[in-house]
C-alpha cells in the first residue's frame, strides 16, 4: 500500500520511502524541465524560436487560434524574463538599502515581506509593457498577416537525425514508465 514504508515519523509529519521516491522524480523532471529549456533558449534566436512555435501551432489556425500572436506573446515573455529578475534584484537592493528584510522570519513573515517588492515590480513590468506596445504601434506592427521572413524554415539533415532522436527518447521513456505495467 502506499506509504508503507515509513522513514521518518514525528508527530502529524511522517516520510514515507514511495513520498522519497515520488519527490527524487519530480524534482528529477524538474531540473531536466530547467535544463532542456535552458539548451533551447540559448542555442536557438528568437526570431527562430518564434518562427518555429509560429508553425507548430499553424495547424491550429483554422479553429481560430492566433498563431502568430501567440507565437510572440511567448517570444516577448522569455525576452523579458532577463530583464525583470535584473529588476526584482535593484528592487530588493533599493529595498534593503531602507531597512525591508526579506530573509529573516517564518515563511507568512517572508511572503509578507515580499509585498514592497512585488507593487513596484509589477508597475514597472505594466511600463515596459505599455512602452513596448506604444514602440510596436509606432512601427505599425499588425500581427501576421502578411508578414514575410528573411529565411523561411526548412527540415534539414540535422534536423531529421534530431526528430528521430526525440522519438526514440520519447519511446524508451514511454517503455521505462509503462512498461512494466505491461509486463514488458
Amino acid at each position: 500500500a502506499p506509504g508503507e514504508h515509513i522513514v521518518f515519523a514525528w508527530k502529524y509529519f511522517s516520510v514515507t520511502q514511495e513520498g522519497l521516491d515520488l519527490g527524487m522524480k519530480m524534482a528529477v523532471r524538474l531540473v531536466l524541465l530547467l535544463l532542456f529549456s535552458s539548451v533551447l533558449t540559448f542555442t536557438t534566436s528568437p526570431i527562430v524560436l518564434t518562427d518555429g512555435i509560429e508553425n507548430l501551432l499553424r495547424p491550429f489556425k483554422c479553429v481560430g487560434v492566433p498563431a502568430h500572436e501567440l507565437a510572440m506573446m511567448m517570444t516577448i515573455a522569455l525576452r523579458f524574463i532577463p530583464t525583470l529578475l535584473e529588476e526584482t534584484d535593484r528592487i530588493m537592493k533599493a529595498q534593503t538599502a531602507r531597512g525591508a528584510d526579506f530573509g529573516s522570519g517564518n515563511m507568512v513573515e517572508r511572503m509578507k515581506n515580499m509585498l514592497p517588492l512585488l507593487v513596484p515590480l509589477f508597475i514597472s513590468a505594466f511600463r515596459r509593457a505599455e512602452e513596448l506596445a506604444i514602440a510596436m504601434e509606432a512601427r505599425c506592427y499588425r500581427g501576421g498577416e502578411g508578414r514575410t521572413r528573411m529565411h523561411e524554415l526548412s527540415f534539414t539533415g540535422k534536423d531529421y537525425v534530431s526528430l528521430i532522436l526525440v522519438i526514440l527518447l520519447a519511446v524508451g521513456l514511454a517503455v521505462l514508465r509503462w512498461g512494466k505495467l505491461c509486463g514488458l
